[in-house]
């Protein structure tokens, strides 16, 4: 029997620090995605508030409506963006990646986390653990390093991981998370740079086939107070097929895809099941892809 799954990864225009219009959107796309079939949407990164880390240079501690900055973080599964797509994800009988600007509130600390959602409420969340220092994107002030280490999802279609931008310029991150189980990774994203849109496509082609994975990679497009967004959000296959990628406008990259691909693409090229485990701290039994009689699956 096929394992086929239709996923969706979600492209918009948001407004900076409106949260209210980002997730009013947010919702639309999701609610489309949903009714074409889709099982499991992702959002893009911080899709609720926008790219705040942009505006560190900006900051002045006694400028009262850059502090209102730090009032955008949410606690999850507390916090009313969360509730919100919690509600949704029930209604749609859907799987939901949803990526804001998290607070904990227990000890104050903030982070760029993706929460993963499913028809029965929060499954749990993905900190991101590479946290940027570059100009113009000045994360460190804003996130701290996710203490999460790349947690794996299990839902009835599949088991999905979930990668947020900087982290996945660091290939080791797609093979954990592999060798965890993943079957598909939601790597969410806000990428404007003409380096950053050269290495798009290249980044993903190299984690997918080296990986024979499912992965799909989102953006978001258009202006945004000084930063202009190329989207491309991309669904790439476990044999590098590139099987949708958008242009630079708002859209929906969905696809069905087929599960059974993988042991496929396995078959036939052995970066999985010649893994040595042991660089990795592991043993073939504690992953996802040892089989006692075959030594991979």
């Amino acid at each position: 029997m096929s394992r086929e799954v239709r996923v969706a990864g979600i492209q918009f225009t948001r407004k900076f620090r409106d949260v209210e219009y980002n997730v009013n959107r947010a919702e639309e796309f999701v609610r489309k995605a949903a009714g074409d079939g889709a099982k499991i949407v992702s959002l893009p990164e911080l899709y609720s508030t926008g790219y705040l880390p942009g505006y560190i240079e900006d900051i002045d501690v006694d400028d009262t409506s850059i502090k209102s900055l730090w009032d955008l973080a949410e606690q999850i599964p507390d916090g009313p963006t969360t509730q919100r797509m919690i509600a949704l994800a029930k209604e749609l009988d859907i799987y939901l990646i949803s990526p804001i600007w998290e607070i904990d509130a227990d000890f104050h600390t903030y982070y760029n986390t993706a929460a993963v959602i499913g028809p029965h409420g929060l499954m749990g969340r993905y900190r991101k653990r590479h946290i940027p220092s570059i100009p113009g994107m000045e994360e460190r002030h804003y996130f701290t390093p996710g203490n999460i280490p790349y947690p794996v999802f299990d839902t009835p279609y599949g088991k999905i991981g979930v990668v947020i931008c900087f982290d996945r310029h660091f290939p080791e991150v797609f093979r954990i998370l592999t060798l965890k189980g993943a079957e598909m990774v939601f790597c969410v994203n806000n990428t404007p740079t003409a380096f950053g849109n050269r290495n798009w496509i290249p980044e993903i082609h190299v984690n997918a086939v080296a990986n024979s994975i499912y992965i799909i990679q989102n953006n978001v497009c258009g202006k945004e107070e000084h930063f202009n967004w190329f989207g491309g959000t991309t669904i790439m296959g476990p044999k590098a097929d590139l099987l949708v990628q958008l242009d630079a406008e708002e859209g929906i990259a969905a696809h069905n895809i087929d599960l059974d691909m993988i042991r496929k693409s396995r078959e036939h090229y052995g970066s999985i099941r010649d893994t040595r485990y042991e660089d990795f701290g592991m043993s073939p039994d504690e992953t996802g892809h040892y089989d006692p009689a075959t030594g991979w699956r």
